[in-house]
């Protein structure tokens, strides 16, 4: 469901309803209509209609029938009530269902009568406007500027172009135009061709249209409204900002094919409504550099998706890209990487009002062990690249009650009402800088559901406005790397309870006294895969390895270098797909991996 402009009516779109004396509407969760003086509590809606009349439907963006409707006295939400019209006779609401009543304020609240002095009603922007946040904090420190791009804190959303949809699929309620306001810069995308006209899709296909391809037409910027229109808009009015885009999923509607040429003509749509920054030299690259551009990542999984380079391919600046499980071992497609976090539940019912993610432990213990160790793996490695941290997010497949009615909120948007603050809170954490003693990390880009909950913005502002005038550089320096030969130990547990891994024999067991560990040398590649190599003592050159006849992990010379992931917290075999098990106890298995530092003396470079 779209909005038409109205000229008299001001504010179109995502808004909240402004009352004088300083009040907001607000929404109960029985669905009565209330006020709130605090901004932050109203109920935003999307406001449509025309230069007449409108109605103020999709509360909080959502477009499954609930509207405003006035029921006796009292103004409330009501489902399927969308035919409920109002218009504004001077600055007031009025009904126009022709009984001639007025919004007006009575004791502090809303409630509707035919007498009376009315409401004077207005519409405000529901949030901050960060449409100029990076430009922003660059007048505030000048140092900003030559931040690497893939150390700045940017806000993202995670399938951004499923606003309007199918609840099932639908993952975000604003419009793209309303997430650059919010201050969103990542954008991820989905891509669904008929004929021409490229689509966003999220399973299920959506209204929402990246550009139409028209033979022989060499203005794409001609004002048919679009998402590559908006972004180029955006970048135009906006010139100190920047984006980044990911496409993946390329699909076409029944009975059509995304093949070669539908590639070529959205990548050509593609750099000419667009600037596109050049990545190929990402670890050079400063946000200085990347003003006014879009950088852009492809995804070339398929048939037709072709290759850079390719005569015809119209790949100019676009960057190919292969999704997170894709990328092992191909070091090309790397400059990118975008993890996806998989919550283990998708029932709200399980254990607490977001799944298992609305846990309390789920936080520190699954979600933030996770992507801080990925934060500085991938960040520490020689390879530079864009590391997106994914929020805690439930499966999008909508809530149903027993009549088969879609409920007010699906999954996966009550897990983004309940987890997005707590995500972005630990995203600031994480600004501050995460010292493993091998380095300083600092997190680049984090993508949520639902992206008007959480103010990660808003956060990320407030945190680089608090440092003050001159000290940017100091207190925001570039994050240092991992270094090829710094020795650690690998520690399970925390505080009290930690323990490393030692041995005994030539069999791993553990010990609770850091001098009795065991020193490894952590050596990084590109690909989502490290490698622990045993260094010091009898044993160098000996590799950590799993032994398939009992699982038993222990110290082998004449085995191949075997690989490890840390997975939900365990450390897990590459070669045989097992959890680490010292002396074969099983307790082992999920024990909170991390690394300590061993020793100091790291080499100073990289080889």
């Amino acid at each position: 469901m779209g909005f038409v402009m109205g000229i008299n009516l001001g504010f179109s779109g995502a808004c909240v309803m402004a009352l004088d004396g300083g009040y907001y509407l607000t929404l109960d969760k029985d669905g009565k209509v209330g006020t709130t003086t605090d901004k932050a509590d109203a109920k935003w809606f999307r406001r449509e209609g025309n230069d007449a009349s409108f109605a103020l439907a999709r509360l909080g963006g959502r477009d499954d029938g609930d509207n405003l409707v006035g029921a006796d006295t009292t103004l409330e939400r009501v489902d399927g009530a969308s035919d409920w019209r109002w218009s504004l006779l001077g600055t007031s609401l009025q009904d126009e269902r022709g009984n001639g009543r007025f919004l007006v304020l009575s004791d502090a609240m809303p409630t509707m009568a035919s007498t009376g002095t009315p409401a004077k009603v207005s519409f405000e922007w529901p949030w901050s406007d960060h449409s100029a946040w990076l430009t922003d904090i660059s007048a505030l420190h000048p140092e900003f500027g030559d931040l690497p791009l893939i150390q700045l804190p940017l806000a993202g959303s995670h399938d951004s172009g499923t606003y309007g949809m199918n609840f099932a699929g639908r993952t975000q309620n604003c419009t793209i135009a309303e997430q650059l306001k919010l201050g969103i810069r990542f954008f991820d995308f989905r891509v669904q061709v008929n004929d021409g006209l490229f689509y966003t899709h999220h399973t299920f296909p959506s209204a929402n249209p990246f550009a139409r391809w028209e033979q022989g037409n060499n203005d794409p910027l001609n004002g048919w409204p679009c998402i590559l229109l908006d972004l180029h808009r955006f970048l135009q009015d906006n010139p100190g900002e920047f984006v980044i885009l990911k496409f993946q999923t390329f699909n076409a509607v029944p009975g059509q094919d995304f093949d070669a040429d539908d590639h070529d003509h959205f990548r050509w749509l593609l750099n000419h409504y667009l600037d596109v920054l050049d990545v190929n030299d990402l670890a050079g690259l400063s946000l200085k550099d990347a003003r006014g551009k879009a950088a852009i990542f492809y995804e070339n999984i398929g048939e037709y998706a072709g290759k850079p380079g390719e005569p015809g391919g119209n790949w100019g600046n676009i960057a190919a890209y292969k999704t997170a499980g894709d990328q092992k071992g191909l070091s090309e497609y790397i400059r990118l990487w975008d993890p996806y976090w998989d919550d283990e539940s998708s029932s709200l019912a399980d254990e607490g009002p977001a799944g298992k993610d609305g846990v309390p432990t789920a936080l520190t213990d699954r979600w933030k062990l996770y992507h801080t160790n990925n934060l500085c793996f991938w960040q520490g490695m020689v390879a530079a690249r864009f590391f997106v941290a994914q929020a805690q997010m439930q499966v999008c497949n909508g809530n149903w009650n027993d009549m088969g009615v879609p409920v007010y909120f699906s999954k996966a948007e009550r897990s983004a009402v309940y987890n997005n603050h707590l995500n972005a809170a630990m995203f600031v954490e994480w600004m501050g800088g995460l010292d493993w003693g091998m380095g300083v990390f600092r997190p680049n880009v984090m993508t949520m559901d639902y992206v008007e909950n959480g103010s990660l913005t808003d956060q990320i502002v407030a945190r680089l406005k608090a440092i003050p005038a001159g000290k940017f550089s100091a207190e925001y320096a570039p994050a240092s790397s991992f270094l090829d030969q710094c020795y650690c130990r690998i520690a399970f547990g925390s505080g009290s309870g930690t323990s490393y891994l030692g041995e005994d024999g030539g069999w791993v067991r553990y010990t609770t006294a850091p001098s009795d560990a065991l020193q490894f040398r952590l050596r990084m590649e590109p690909g989502p895969r490290f490698f622990y190599m045993v260094s010091g003592g009898d044993y160098d050159g000996y590799y950590l390895s799993l032994r398939k006849s009992d699982s038993a992990l222990g110290l082998y010379g004449d085995h191949k270098v075997e690989s490890w992931t840390i997975k939900d917290g365990a450390l897990l075999s590459d070669y045989s797909g097992e959890y680490a098990q010292p002396g074969g106890q099983d307790d082992w298995v999920y024990a909170n991996v991390t690394l300590s530092q061993a020793m100091t003396g790291c080499r100073q470079d990289w080889s």
